[in-house]
Parts: structure tokens; sequence; C-alpha cells
């Protein structure tokens, strides 16, 4: 009887073993994971502004991705060519990307609140998230201009909970320049 007891104690104690081992070994790949996976707190930021040259649009990637358009498709502009330098997660920087395809002075600007406060008519902003496709950054609540949501983007970024640094570029978006049939020639 003797014999078998030892016997059980001995299951017992690598049974006891095994567990305690299986537990340190997800305790530590626990550890392990969280500090891996953790990116570091953004210390900056860069914020991309303009047309499709900021966004990374070409016709070409358009008809092969036509209909679904992931913003991810459009990762040749020159703010992500730019970004991926930075080494953004080992370094805490963070990019907003909130260029559009075929954004104009007038359409950057927008025909909302901002273009009212100073006088200007605007035009609709960015037709191409307007016809449904999505951005890289979305603007917000419908006719949200990319100069609004640069403004309220850049307050958030310097809020005292954030205390992002940020960086501006810009492709210029396309300029349109019309006259008007009063406007003399000086």
């Amino acid at each position: 009887m003797s014999a078998k007891n030892g016997l059980a104690a001995s299951f017992r104690k690598r049974g006891r073993l095994i567990g305690c081992c299986a537990a340190m070994v997800l305790a530590i790949s626990a550890v392990f994971a969280s500090s891996a996976g953790a990116a570091a707190p953004i210390k900056e930021s860069y914020l991309a502004l303009g047309d499709s040259l900021a966004f990374g649009y070409s016709q070409q990637l358009f008809n092969e991705n036509f209909p679904a358009e992931p913003p991810s498709a459009f990762e040749r502009g020159y703010a992500h060519f730019y970004f991926i330098h930075l080494k953004p997660v080992l370094e805490g920087v963070q990019q907003v990307n909130n260029g559009c395809p075929a954004e104009t002075t007038d359409s950057m600007i927008g025909n909302g609140p901002l273009a009212g406060a100073f006088g200007i008519p605007g035009e609709a902003p960015c037709d191409y998230h307007a016809k449904g496709f999505p951005l890289h950054h979305e603007y917000g609540p419908a006719g949200t201009s990319q100069l609004e949501n640069t403004i309220g983007t850049i307050a958030g970024l310097a809020a005292p909970a954030n205390r992002s640094r940020t960086s501006l570029w810009t492709s210029g978006p396309t300029t349109s320049f019309t006259r008007s049939q009063n406007a003399k020639p000086k």
C-alpha cells in the first residue's frame, strides 16, 4: 500500500509542478505580449493636407479596387512615404492624412461655417468623400471641410491631455482661380 501511496503523491507533486509552470509561463507571456503590443505614447503628429498627392490616389489604383476603395489601397502619396521613414511605432509618431482626391482651394475651405465667417462662398467639401468613398482620416459630420477638420484636429492634438507636437505638410490643393465679370484688371 505504501508503494501505491508514494506513487500517487509523486503524481500530485508533478501535477502541482506542471500547473505552477504553466501558470508562470502564462503570466510571463502576458507581460511580454502587453509590452510588445503597447505602442509608444504619441509625442509627435504629422498632419497632411491636400489633394490626390497627399491621399495617394491614382486612377489605376481606383480602377483596381472599385467599388470597395479602401483607404489602405491608396498609401502611395507623399505623406505615407515620408511618414514610414519616421519609425512611427517605436518613436511615438502618428500620421493624420487629411488628403482628399481632386480637392481644390474652394472645396478645402468648404461652404460651411468657416467659409461663412470669412465671407467666402466656398464649394462643397471633398467630392470624393461625398460620393461615398472613405478617406484616410474621416472629417466628421457630413459637410465638414478639410480645413475645418484640420483646425479641430490640431486643437485636439494640442489639448492638455494629448500635448503632441504637430507638424503640418501640404501638397497644396489644386487651386482654381475664377475672375468675376465685375473685376477690373489693375
